[in-house]
């Protein structure tokens, strides 16, 4: 397919007719963004469900931890093989999280500049064993390690084999605790995909990117904070291009900064040499742009069957996107194919019951 660019093309209008506005019962956002996901999860896999920590002395601050702690034991646990880790709006959504071979909870106390953690290993809603680490808190770098030796003990219980670098990988992300803090936080915020609380979830991830520059995570977060952005206006027939440029940005300071320099043996100014590299797209929503305006650009010259070709492309790579079933249909529908018209008719109306 020849590249076309993101902005390309503005759309100023799309050739449906429906509601100015999608009302909040139109589509099931949480678990619109998160159907992909679970579409394509591997299959016959044990699962482990990781659920959010009880706050026990709830002290004014640390409400992070009760995403922060699961959430990166669920990482580590993302090593182990043949086993399928579920955790977030995952959980809601994913038939398996109903019937999980294991499941992990626990709780927190920050008391005296201390923070215990207790986390329990459950199966068949009974305890097989329960884990207890006490680190210094806030803003210490040992909870790292500590979340990694908990979920390696988990492991030595469960007995999976596990990949050594991947878990190393996920503790390497980033020493800085207070980056880690924004970006749960951000996370948090996102997952309510509530269209007004997307200004606040990027100041998080944005305050993440800043303490740690290096960190992977905080540029994922932005990713899918635009990536939601560019489906979210886009189904309610609003500008959504620039969101996909957005996208394009973030992942492109990613690839610039994901080597992080050695420590130097003596303080001195380190510079960080940039290597621009001609990159090819491999965001998903990123190709089902390309070949959604691709589709469009064939349709305003009339040429149905390239049309089709391109929105099909486009739906293979988001086939959550409505807006883009919707547009197949009425191509289908051009070249005469009314069976093909109804099926993706039928795919966008699920997709967001508003569409008319």
């Amino acid at each position: 397919m020849k590249k076309i660019s993101i902005a390309f093309i503005t759309l100023l209008a799309l050739s449906l007719t429906s509601s100015a506005a999608i009302a909040k019962n139109c589509i099931n956002w949480p678990y619109l963004m998160n159907k992909y996901s679970i579409d394509t999860s591997e299959k016959g896999y044990r699962t482990t469900v990781v659920e959010e920590f009880d706050n026990y002395t709830k002290t004014p601050g640390d409400e992070w931890l009760e995403v922060g702690i699961p959430y990166i034991i669920a990482e580590y646990l993302q090593a182990a093989q043949n086993m399928h880790v579920l955790f977030g709006p995952e959980v809601e959504f994913h038939p398996a999280a109903k019937n999980a071979h294991f499941t992990i909870d626990g709780m927190f106390q920050h008391v005296n500049n201390m923070l215990r953690i207790f986390v329990k290993l459950n199966k068949g809603g009974g305890l097989i064993k329960q884990f207890q680490y006490e680190i210094a808190y806030p803003q210490n770098a040992q909870f790292f390690t500590a979340m990694k030796d908990v979920s390696i003990a988990v492991l030595a219980v469960v007995s999976p084999p596990y990949d050594r670098d991947q878990m190393e990988a996920v503790r390497t992300q980033t020493n800085v605790l207070p980056a880690y803090e924004n970006y749960i936080r951000g996370l948090k915020s996102l997952w309510t995909y509530n269209i007004d609380r997307m200004d606040v979830t990027k100041t998080w991830f944005d305050e993440s990117k800043k303490l740690d520059v290096h960190y992977a995570k905080a540029y994922d977060g932005l990713i899918d904070l635009y990536t939601f952005l560019a489906m979210y206006y886009k189904q309610n027939k609003g500008a959504f291009s620039q969101y996909f440029e957005m996208v394009e940005k973030e992942i492109s300071d990613q690839d610039r900064f994901s080597i992080r320099p050695s420590v130097p043996k003596r303080p001195k100014r380190v510079m960080i040499k940039m290597i621009k590299k001609q990159k090819e797209l491999r965001n998903r929503y990123l190709l089902g742009q390309s070949a959604f305006l691709a589709g469009l650009h064939a349709a305003d010259k009339k040429q149905w069957n390239n049309a089709i070709k391109f929105l099909n492309e486009a739906v293979l790579h988001v086939p959550e996107d409505a807006i883009t079933w919707y547009h197949l249909s009425d191509m289908y529908n051009r070249v005469g194919d009314k069976s093909g018209s109804s099926k993706a008719r039928f795919k966008a109306l699920e997709l967001n019951k508003c569409l008319k």
